[in-house]
């Protein structure tokens, strides 16, 4: 019995869940690049990013929030993937409130102020809330300025 959940449970981690995400992303991406943008009430980001090695182009959607200065906040965690296709400080193309935009995106490693991660995080959301609890370490901020 112990085998059969153990089975289960890497079944679900190795390939149930990530096939849901990519459907989710892919919704999710979708109505951020069109008319029904309104529907996420500007909280998500999808950053156009084209792989290193396969040189294929992605569309990450990313929780957002307007910070200081004129950029939008994005955490993610230092785990994922996806965050070293973009080269820090290089012009960028995201998705944004129904446009497609140019744009500066910077990589902060290992944020250390709590209060600017929580500034960085949108307030809805379970997956932005635990990244509030992850180490400084493990987090990866990215500041992004629309041109």
């Amino acid at each position: 019995m112990r085998t059969l959940r153990l089975g289960l449970a890497r079944w679900m981690v190795g390939t149930a869940i990530p096939a849901v995400f990519r459907r989710v992303n892919a919704i999710t991406a979708w109505v951020v690049r069109s008319r029904l943008h309104f529907l996420l009430l500007g909280s998500v980001l999808v950053v156009r990013c084209e792989g290193q090695r396969t040189g294929r182009t992605y569309l990450v959607p990313v929780t957002c929030r307007p910070a200081n200065g004129g950029a939008l906040h994005a955490m993610t965690s230092a785990r994922a993937l996806w965050w070293r296709n973009i080269a820090s400080g290089a012009p960028a193309t995201v998705y944004y409130r129904g446009r497609e935009r140019e744009a500066r995106i910077e990589i902060v490693r290992g944020v250390d102020d709590p209060s600017e991660v929580e500034r960085a995080l949108a307030s809805r959301g379970v997956v932005a809330r635990s990244l509030v609890a992850l180490p400084a370490s493990e987090t990866v901020l990215l500041r992004v300025w629309l041109l």
